[in-house]
């Protein structure tokens, strides 16, 4: 997990990259949120998804796994036990719900993203994205933390163009998201991959004047910046691996089927 603390006049930030569906990052999160004590609790992830996780804390029910989300869990799994809901966001709602702290999304609704996909990827971008994402599930990548998988692999749907602009839209919005939430302690957690673009972000909207900041590596896993921190290139793996079959332990309550939406 990397964190970014800032202070804006009265207002101090917690920023927690983290690690989708890896386990461990549930009880950092929760360590990292009891030290803080926020006012608010934001989530990098839209509201529906947020009632949809309230909603599984008071009932759990099954989760739908999406393709790109087996692949992300086949490179994961290395460094430990993945499940969906991502652990990691699961943590962050608890801590706001048990504790009565204002949980906010901070990415877009499902209509803002629709409309934010549609004026960024062309047709031309979803085919490219079709024929990377199913090279993706036979890469290998060397890395040495779960980070550097998270970033390499987003760094790979990246390189087709509209997805780049989609995902920069994303960690603007979230930066814009972060300046209205209210109280004077606000925590925020966010997927690794949209970190160092949601910090630069709101740096660049903050006064310098106003403006501190420190980085705080996670004790249990010290890493660098997402650009220095990468062990080398990927090599392609030999075979021809499909994603035909779901990882073990991707998803506590079950699979149902995959979704037809792409990843966000």
């Amino acid at each position: 997990m990397r964190t970014e603390t800032l202070r804006a006049g009265e207002r101090e930030y917690l920023l927690l990259g983290v690690v989708k569906g890896l386990k461990c990052e549930y009880d950092a999160v929760l360590k990292s949120l009891g030290e803080f004590g926020p006012d608010a609790v934001c989530v990098g992830i839209s509201p529906e998804e947020v009632e949809g996780l309230i909603h599984y804390l008071k009932e759990p029910f099954e989760y739908d796994v999406s393709d790109y989300e087996v692949i992300y869990a086949r490179h994961l799994s290395r460094f430990g036990e993945v499940f969906l809901p991502p652990p990691a966001y699961v943590a962050a709602v608890r801590y706001a719900v048990d504790r009565g702290v204002s949980i906010e999304p901070l990415d877009m609704d499902d209509e803002k993203y629709a409309n934010a996909y549609v004026a960024a990827v062309s047709g031309w971008d979803l085919i490219r994205h079709s024929i990377r994402k199913r090279r993706l599930y036979r890469k290998k990548f060397r890395a040495s933390t779960p980070e550097e998988v998270a970033i390499l692999l987003d760094r790979e749907i990246r390189k087709v163009r509209g997805y780049d602009m989609l995902e920069k839209t994303r960690e603007r919005h979230m930066a814009n998201h972060l300046l209205e939430v209210e109280g004077k302690r606000v925590a925020a957690v966010v997927e690794v991959e949209r970190f160092e673009g949601v910090v630069k972000a709101l740096r660049e909207k903050i006064s310098p004047s106003g403006l501190q900041g420190s980085n705080h590596p996670s004790p249990e896993r010290e890493t660098d910046s997402a650009t220095e921190s990468m062990v080398g290139e990927e090599v392609a793996s030999q075979g021809e691996e499909r994603p035909a079959e779901q990882p073990e332990g991707i998803s506590e309550a079950g699979e149902t089927g995959p979704r037809t939406e792409e990843k966000r």
